[in-house]
């Protein structure tokens, strides 16, 4: 049995340092790996009891509790859950799950980019495009492995520009990276409304690829999947100024695709609007 809790032991000390070089929330690190190491017990009591040898013993729990742990990870990443859409007008709704890295101001004519771990991804593919002229509110999310990674479009409307920059697997943590790793850039109108966003779907390191669900000159609904990152690392999105009269969200707040309420607009009167904003 002490061979069993060595294993297990060794087992718990690699998935803390994963579950941190991954960055992963404690609260679901510490489910998962609570959860591989009772799996891993329990299979290295079955092997005892089965007579197995120590050092096949040894290999085989230790085994059971990472292959556990890198199960439920993958299971985490790939659901795709439901979600109760809210239907009062003029709500920008998250296109993503994750946290908030930061909300920012950029004003008009100042170069559209994204950062990720200090590093600025130029988002020259919409320089000719009305948000390159105007003052815009951006919020960045970052997504982990344990995130769900289907992308929603955060407004009603038509998808009237998307651009995909296709990648070269690099870790967007090196320097040299820049803007080398795959995105995809969305821009959904509502012409009704006068209301548009824009999101940009950035890959990071162990990508595979950016998958689309819609396509440009496609309507879609408030809340629609539009796209899913494979081991995706961060959707920004950016909203007009003048259109927002409420900002809803801070930087470190937990975002659920599809639910949460990221700014309210006015749907029916253009022009500009008193503005406030949650601290």
């Amino acid at each position: 049995m002490g061979t069993v809790v060595i294993a297990v032991c060794l087992g718990m000390l690699l998935l803390v340092l994963v579950s941190w070089k991954w960055c992963l929330p404690w609260d679901r690190s510490i489910m998962l790996i609570v959860l591989s190491t009772v799996a891993g017990l329990a299979a290295g009591m079955a092997l005892v009891r089965a007579s197995v040898t120590r050092p096949l013993t040894f290999l085989l729990s230790g085994l059971v509790q990472v292959l556990f742990y890198g199960g439920a990870l993958l299971w985490l990443f790939y659901r795709d859950p439901e979600r109760a859409v809210p239907d009062e007008p003029g709500l920008v709704l998250s296109p993503a799950d994750g946290s908030v890295i930061y909300v920012r101001r950029l004003e008009a004519g100042e170069p559209l980019r994204s950062e990720k771990n200090g590093a600025m991804i130029v988002l020259d593919e919409v320089r000719d495009t009305s948000f390159a002229r105007e003052t815009l509110w951006q919020v960045g999310i970052s997504m982990v492995f344990t995130d769900v990674h289907v992308n929603r479009a955060p407004i009603r409307g038509v998808l009237t520009f998307a651009c995909r920059k296709p990648g070269k697997f690099l870790s967007l943590r090196r320097e040299e990276a820049l803007n080398l790793n795959e995105r995809q850039t969305l821009i959904v109108e509502n012409h009704t409304e006068d209301m548009r966003v824009m999101l940009v779907q950035i890959a990071s390191r162990l990508v595979r690829q950016i998958v689309a669900y819609v396509q440009e000159g496609q309507s879609v609904d408030r809340g629609q999947r539009v796209g899913m990152i494979r081991f995706g690392s961060q959707v920004d999105l950016f909203l007009p100024i003048h259109k927002v009269t409420r900002l809803e969200v801070k930087t470190g707040q937990r975002l659920q695709a599809g639910v949460t309420i990221i700014a309210r607009y006015d749907p029916i009167e253009n022009g500009i609007a008193d503005f406030r904003i949650d601290v």
